[in-house]
């Protein structure tokens, strides 16, 4: 199982909303699907 963390930000104004962001936790996406590994 891949698990996949996100966050979304949003800017208001009155009661609109105005602004948009995604964040993605790609380093932890990449480790999970062997696309990158660390050497300890």
């Amino acid at each position: 199982m891949i698990v996949m963390k996100t966050a979304d930000l949003f800017r208001i104004e009155g009661e609109m909303r105005v602004k948009h962001w995604d964040v993605v936790d790609s380093l932890n996406l990449l480790t999970q699907t062997g696309g990158i590994s660390f050497n300890q």
